[in-house]
C-alpha cells in the first residue's frame, strides 16, 4: 500500500514534469537609435537562466515599427508581434521589450489619449494644463491616432502609416488566447501612457484574459532617461538588469511583479553623477523619486533656460518613477526565473529517494 503511494506521488511529480516543458518563454527585444546596446544588455542578464533559450529569442535593431502591407513578411514591430500571438499558446510566455525613442501627440488643452482628462488622474506632479506646453512633435498623427503615444524607427520624420501606436500594440494583444503571459517591458518617453486610454492594451484580449504584465519607463506625460557612459543606456534597463543579476545567486526565483519592485527600489536608491546645462556644478541625483513621493510647488513648475523647458523635479530626479501595469491572476503570475521545471525535479528526486529507502525496508 505504501509503495503504490509513492508511485502515485511519483506519476503526479512527473506529470508536473512534463506539464511544464511545454509552457516555453520567448522573448522578442527591439532597440532603436542609440539604444541598440539595450538589446544585447537585456538578453545577457536574461541568457543565463534555463527558460530564456536563444532558439526562442529574437533581437531587432533599428526596426520600424508598422507598415501598411500585412504581405510583405515580419518586417515590423506589428507584424512580429501578429505573429506571437498566431503561434503562441496555454502557458507560454513572451517577454516583449523595446528600448527606444517613444513620443506624445497632444497638447495641454486638447484631448489626450480617447478622451482622457488632463492632468490625467495620478499625474504625479499635479500639473496645470493652463501652464503647460508641450515640445512639437516629431510628427503628425492622423485620427484615429492623433492623441497616442507611439514608438518604432525612427519615428523623426515620419508619418502615421510607419509608427507603432499603442492603439495598435493593443490590436497584437488581442491575437494571444487565454492563458498566455505577455509582458511589455519599455524604456521610452511617454510609455506609461500605452495603458490608460480606451483602446490601449489595458484593455485587449491578453489583458482581459488575466494575462498582460508591463513595466513602462516613464509615466503619460513624461520622460524616460538614458545616460551615456561611453553608449547610451537607458536607466530602466540598467535597474532590471543588475537587479536580475543580484537575484541570480541569492535568490534565483523571482517573478516579475517582485522583479519590478526590486528594480524599483534599486533605481531609487541609485544616483548618476550628471551636470545640467541650467546648473552651476556637476551634482547627484537619484534615478527617480521614492514611493509615496510628493513634488514639491517648484517641482510641479515647467520653467525654460532659454532653449529647453524643464520641469522642476529635473534638479533632484533624472526622471519620475516607472508605470507598472498589472492584470495578472495566479495562474498566470509566473516566475521570470528560473527553469519552471526544476521544482518539480526536486520533488521527483525526494520521492525517487524515499521510493528506494521503502523498497530496502520492505
Amino acid at each position: 500500500m505504501a509503495n503504490s503511494k509513492v508511485l502515485a506521488l511519483l506519476v503526479f511529480a512527473l506529470a508536473l514534469c512534463t506539464s511544464a516543458v511545454h509552457a516555453d518563454h520567448y522573448f522578442y527585444s527591439v532597440a532603436c537609435n542609440e539604444l541598440t546596446g539595450d538589446n544585447d544588455r537585456f538578453w545577457d542578464a536574461l541568457a543565463p537562466f534555463p527558460l530564456y533559450d536563444s532558439s526562442r529569442s529574437i533581437l531587432r535593431d533599428d526596426w520600424y515599427g508598422y507598415d501598411t502591407d500585412r504581405n510583405d513578411g515580419r518586417d515590423t514591430i506589428y507584424d512580429d508581434l501578429l505573429w506571437y500571438g498566431d503561434n503562441l499558446g496555454d502557458g507560454d510566455v513572451l517577454v516583449f521589450s523595446y528600448w527606444g525613442h517613444g513620443g506624445w501627440y497632444g497638447l495641454g488643452d486638447s484631448s489626450n489619449d480617447e478622451g482622457s482628462d488632463w492632468p490625467y488622474e495620478g499625474d504625479p506632479l499635479e500639473r496645470d494644463h493652463n501652464n503647460y506646453t508641450t515640445d512639437p512633435p516629431f510628427i503628425t498623427l492622423t485620427p484615429p491616432y492623433e492623441d497616442d503615444e507611439f514608438f518604432g524607427y525612427s519615428f523623426t520624420g515620419s508619418t502615421s502609416d510607419d509608427v507603432m501606436t499603442d492603439d495598435r500594440l493593443a490590436d497584437c494583444l488581442d491575437r494571444f488566447d487565454a492563458g498566455v503571459e505577455v509582458v511589455v517591458v519599455s524604456a521610452a518617453c511617454h510609455s506609461g501612457g500605452w495603458v490608460g486610454g480606451t483602446d490601449d492594451m489595458d484593455y485587449s484580449e491578453a489583458a482581459d484574459n488575466y494575462g498582460l504584465y508591463a513595466m513602462l519607463g516613464a509615466p503619460e506625460h513624461s520622460y524616460g532617461i538614458m545616460l551615456n557612459g561611453g553608449d547610451y543606456r537607458s536607466i530602466l534597463n540598467e535597474a532590471l538588469c543588475e537587479t536580475l543579476e543580484d537575484f541570480y545567486a541569492p535568490a534565483p526565483s523571482i517573478t516579475f511583479p517582485e522583479w519590478y519592485a526590486a528594480a524599483l527600489t534599486w533605481g531609487q536608491n541609485e544616483e548618476a553623477y550628471i551636470k545640467r546645462d541650467w546648473w552651476p556644478t556637476p551634482g547627484y541625483v537619484d534615478y527617480w523619486p521614492a514611493a509615496g513621493w510628493t513634488p514639491s510647488s517648484d517641482e510641479r513648475t515647467r520653467w525654460t533656460d532659454g532653449t529647453y523647458l524643464w520641469w522642476g523635479w529635473e534638479d533632484n530626479y533624472l526622471q519620475l518613477r516607472p508605470t507598472e501595469f498589472n492584470s495578472l491572476d495566479a495562474e498566470h503570475d509566473r516566475l521570470a526565473t528560473p527553469e519552471p521545471t526544476s521544482t518539480s525535479l526536486v520533488v521527483l528526486g525526494l520521492l525517487g529517494l524515499a521510493a528506494r529507502r521503502r523498497l530496502k525496508q520492505s
